[in-house]
């Protein structure tokens, strides 16, 4: 409720004749959101796991399309432009991502500790973050290469694999 307070307060004089505009396209972004959280909520986390090349294939898919059709603004190509809405599959994705490495993880429990699963993980989630780096949009590369810390260290990563992803991860950022 704040933020469509706000949102009205600042847009009110962007589009002539229609004041309420952008808080109308809120109000349908937060009903689109909360129906995909009860859907999303409905669905067996184990689907997931079991169907996670699928989820991963639907990520970069999406990348993929932002890369072939996407609609540029501003210098930065990361929509689609739907006619009735214009959709940022970058931050669908992030929920994609962490799914995907939730299922890979799990499935690789035992094998943690092993440089091999935290390198695949890497893997795995470069591809997307590449993908979003180059549309630009270094915000939700960053959220992405989070993401995966997150979820390697939520897995039980070895920390001594977490420091070595940390600091290469700070060198790339730095240089």
């Amino acid at each position: 409720g704040y933020g469509r307070w706000m949102i009205a307060g600042v847009t009110r004089d962007d589009i002539l004749g229609n004041e309420r505009y952008f808080v109308t396209r809120q109000a349908f972004a937060v009903g689109l959101g909360a129906a995909g959280v009860i859907a999303a909520s409905l669905i067996d986390p184990n689907l997931y796991r079991r169907h996670k090349r699928v989820v991963f294939g639907l990520m970069i898919a999406l990348l993929l399309v932002v890369v072939a059709i996407g609609t540029e603004v501003r210098g930065s190509q990361r929509w689609l432009d739907l006619g009735f809405y214009r959709f940022q599959p970058s931050e669908f994705s992030k929920l994609l991502l962490v799914l995907f490495l939730a299922a890979f993880l799990a499935d690789r429990v035992k094998r943690i500790g092993e440089v091999t699963t935290v390198a695949a993980a890497l893997g795995f989630a470069a591809v997307p973050t590449l993908l979003v780096f180059l549309q630009p949009d270094i915000g939700t590369a960053l959220v992405y290469a989070a993401a995966l810390a997150a979820a390697l260290f939520f897995a039980g990563a070895r920390w001594l694999h977490l420091a070595v992803l940390a600091a290469i991860g700070t060198f790339v950022v730095l240089f």
